[in-house]
């Protein structure tokens, strides 16, 4: 970027610690004023801690120098808030060197509030793209909350202290420390601002109708309905009361602040209701109304006008185009769903608003209990990703459900959803699955749906294809126990169901358990076959004895009824009847529910391995199920039984593999001549220039002694890596074999960016064919070790030089005595960088995947 150009993509908002928002943005010329009004405003020891001597107001030379800054050598970021500028963070480059001094300011009525850290972490972003590598600030010794700062960032920091001054160096670079200590902070900051919204003590309904049936009389009818267990106040300018309930006419002549404003009015009508949502003090607005991005551009511009002004007033914003929200175990039942929402352990995360309404029908039909639900419609602030930091640490969340048609920032999304997966599932349908018309290979070309397949593979994400299958397993999760391995029992009374099932077993990853030889079940085999006039206790027996199997990791009971013709014989089946096989009348339904009893009863009589049913859909039956404890899931086919837990010994694979040691990056220097080519425009590298450029972030691109006769007499693999680092799905990696292999079979590995060692031998060892390098043919076993320092540096390179948006590594030539680079491509980033590619700043609004 040219000095002295405002940098005005650097523009941003985020989160603070009390999960107010505020705008980040670099200073400009203009803001001599602001700064003028911050300095009169700070006490004498804020000052005297800022400049080592009191300093009652600032000269205008030196007001000037600090507005005016070239955006490159020296640099400064302000805060606003509510109008106000309230922080300052600035650099100075020493002339000639990577290091630069740096200073900072906050206002005294918001010390406290993490704006030091934020300050930290934009100015060392913005920083590192501009060659600096190092900073160093001088600190008064008893300034220990600047001191703090600099502790808590996480920076390896070297100190002296001379003549009560403390001198902090730290280099920029990345370390495990400042990673988890920033990750640490923005989810702490974004649950906060969430928990505003889910938990509000106090809320108001602007919009709240006499109208029966309208929008605002449904969301305030559900309200009162659902005994919300904070304070309620309708806003209507025409009506005295809704609903019994007294009204007031603006928001500004409520009798206290509220947390939450509902907002169901005109769309015209919503940016003045924002304003008075501002100084109503509220800390967060849903937007029911309709009209925005969903309709026109000009809905869209409007849209992100509103939520610019909320943010900068620090309120975060569900919607537009929401059909609310719900925190049953509030009563906060702030929806337009015709049902009450039961309470329960899943949180529920829509965007499209009729299809959430969907949902939840559903789950009320399958009797699942929600503790969070939001539809965030249009999604032009809240997002999925703020949602699962709160559920993270929420004690009433144990499962995450999730209809998604975007992903908000992609990056947050790999980093939170990883960090939730490894405490409870998160279960996802996707939406959008498009099939790009390039071919697999073409360089720095992403498919969608197999980016996002990688992107949910590797966070632990279970992804599903239909609604019908989120309903399923959000009760076997809620349920039941993850199982110990993939070895299925099956207990049946026909000789249908037990082979069905079992074949089911191995498209799900599952396998028919071998049993062993116990009292109960002495030379049976699986699946276990019971005799249609088995009682109820028999049933319950041979489950307890399957359970109690050392061979059986879970176990599927699937019952048909046989008895409803006759109580005298049991083997009777009178005729179907509108109510299902339930003849004369009961017995049928009688039986099947006292076997659905025992079962429930044997299966609580231990907690560490899954039961799933397969019951027909006879009346009385999902009762019976639940009567001893944990609901036993009920499948209406036994192919459905056999996907659910299939997918639940895959999480629970996943959850328990090791890991891994994050990974510690070393810095890397940007050469220059990348820099010279993105600024001149020049985007394709190849052949000599490409070479060199590789050469100099450290990879090989000479043959090490002996390679060269390796690879003419044939003993080499030929191997192809590529990074892509895509702007609407993040960085990847992208392997396979090269050469002939390729061009005969054209299989491909993708896999989101590594994060950890374990990740990177993960990504290795899935590359199709790499099974080349242990040892084939004429080939001898090939050291890897050459491999994992490449794909280390490659993750350095997605991490820490944003100007590569795709590097193309082919041939890599790997042999018995070493590795290295025989060809590569390199095509760079034209748009300038996103700052929540490396801050903690929010989606920008408007902006969706």
């Amino acid at each position: 970027m040219p000095a002295d150009q405002y940098p005005v993509n650097w523009e941003s908002d985020t989160i603070l610690s009390d999960g107010r928002t505020v705008h980040l943005r670099p200073i400009a010329p203009t803001d001599a004023d602001g700064i003028r009004e911050l300095h009169a405003r700070l006490s004498p020891a804020t000052v005297y801690y800022r400049f080592f001597t009191p300093m009652p107001e600032l000269s205008e030379a030196m007001l000037q120098r600090f507005v005016n800054v070239d955006y490159q050598d020296r640099m400064a970021f302000v805060a606003e808030y509510r109008g106000h500028l309230i922080a300052v963070a600035r650099y100075d480059r020493i002339p000639g060197n990577p290091v630069a001094e740096v200073a900072f300011l906050v206002d005294d009525a918001h010390q406290g509030r993490g704006l030091g850290s934020l300050m930290l972490e934009q100015l060392a972003a913005f920083a590192k793209t501009n060659g600096i590598t190092r900073f160093i600030a001088d600190t008064l010794a008893d300034n220990t909350r600047m001191l703090k700062v600099f502790r808590d960032a996480g920076y390896q920091l070297l100190r002296h202290t001379q003549e009560g001054v403390v001198q902090v160096r730290f280099d920029l670079t990345p370390t495990q420390q400042s990673r988890g200590a920033m990750a640490a902070r923005e989810h702490r900051a974004t649950a906060r601002s969430i928990e505003t919204i889910l938990r509000p003590s106090s809320l108001a309904v602007v919009g709240a109708s006499r109208v029966v049936g309208s929008v605002g009389d449904l969301i305030f009818a559900n309200l009162l309905g659902g005994n919300f267990a904070g304070t309620i106040y309708p806003v209507n300018s025409e009506a005295t009361s809704i609903r019994g309930v007294r009204s007031y006419p603006t928001l500004g002549s409520l009798p206290e602040q509220v947390d939450l404003v509902i907002v169901a009015v005109n769309a015209s009508e919503v940016p003045s209701i924002i304003e008075q949502a501002i100084a109503a003090g509220a800390k967060g607005v849903v937007i029911i109304s309709a009209g925005f991005s969903d309709t026109s551009r000009q809905g869209a511009e409007a849209e992100r006008s509103l939520v610019a002004l909320a943010r900068r007033n620090g309120i975060r914003v569900v919607g537009p185009n929401s059909m609310g929200l719900a925190t049953p175990g509030l009563g906060l039942q702030a929806t337009l769903a015709p049902i009450s929402i039961r309470q329960g352990g899943a949180g529920v995360h829509a965007q499209s608003g009729p299809l959430s309404l969907a949902i939840l029908a559903e789950l009320q039909r399958a009797q699942i209990g929600v503790s969070g639900f939001v539809s965030s419609g249009n999604k032009a602030d809240i997002s999925g990703n703020d949602l699962l930091a709160y559920w993270e640490d929420d004690p009433s969340t144990n499962v995450v459900l999730l209809y998604m048609e975007g992903f908000g920032n992609p990056r947050s999304f790999a980093r939170i959803a990883r960090r939730v997966s490894l405490n409870k599932p998160v279960l996802a349908v996707k939406s959008r699955r498009r099939r790009e018309v390039h071919a697999p290979m073409s360089f720095g070309k992403l498919d969608d749906d197999a980016a996002v397949e990688a992107l949910m593979r590797q966070t632990g994400v279970i992804r599903l294809d239909t609604l019908e299958q989120l309903i399923q397993l959000a009760r076997a999760f809620l349920d039941q126990p993850l199982p110990a391995g993939n070895r299925v029992a099956i207990l049946t009374n026909t000789g249908g169901t037990g082979p069905l099932v079992a074949d089911a077993l191995s498209p799900a990853g599952l396998e028919l358990a071998t049993l062993s030889t116990s009292a109960t079940i002495v030379g049976a085999h699986n699946p276990v076959e019971l005799l249609p006039s088995a009682s109820p206790a028999q049933w319950g027996d041979f489950l307890s004895a399957v359970l109690d199997d050392p061979t059986v990791d879970a176990a599927i009971v699937c019952y048909i009824p046989t008895v409803v013709g006759s109580t005298e014989d049991p083997r009777t089946l009178a005729p179907p009847t509108a109510r299902g096989l339930s003849g004369n009348p009961d017995p049928a339904i009688d039986s099947a529910a006292q076997v659905a009893g025992a079962i429930a009863g044997a299966a609580a009589t231990q907690r560490t391995k899954p039961v799933l049913a397969n019951f027909l859909a006879l009346p009385g039956v999902p009762d019976a199920l639940s009567g001893h404890g944990p609901t036993i899931p009920s499948y209406s086919f036994p192919e459905s039984a056999a996907m659910a837990l299939g997918r639940m010994a895959d999480y629970a694979r996943w959850r328990d593999r090791p890991t891994g040691k994050p990974i510690d990056l070393e810095p890397l220097s940007i050469p220059e001549s990348l820099v010279e080519k993105a600024d001149a425009g020049v985007l394709l590298i190849e052949g000599g220039e490409a070479e060199a450029m590789i050469a100099a972030l450290g990879l090989p691109t000479k043959p090490p002694s002996g390679v060269r006769r390796e690879e003419i007499e044939g003993r080499t693999a030929l191997l192809r890596i590529e990074l892509i680092h895509d702007r609407r799905f993040g960085p990847f990696l992208r392997g396979s074999l090269s050469g002939v292999a390729f061009d005969l079979f054209g299989a491909t590995v993708l896999h989101a960016l590594p994060q950890t060692e374990e990740d990177i031998e993960d990504f290795i060892n899935a590359i199709p064919g790499i099974t080349i390098t242990t040892g084939y043919a004429k080939l001898p076993p090939m050291d890897r070790q050459p491999l994992v320092t490449l794909v280390h540096t490659l993750v350095a390179v997605a991490e820490q030089i944003y100007a590569i948006h795709t590097l193309l590594l082919d041939p890599i030539s790997l042999t018995t005595r070493g590795m290295y680079v025989r060809g590569s491509r390199l095509l760079l980033r034209h748009s300038p960088l996103d700052p929540q590619m490396v801050t903690r700043s929010l989606r920008a609004p408007g902006t969706l995947l």
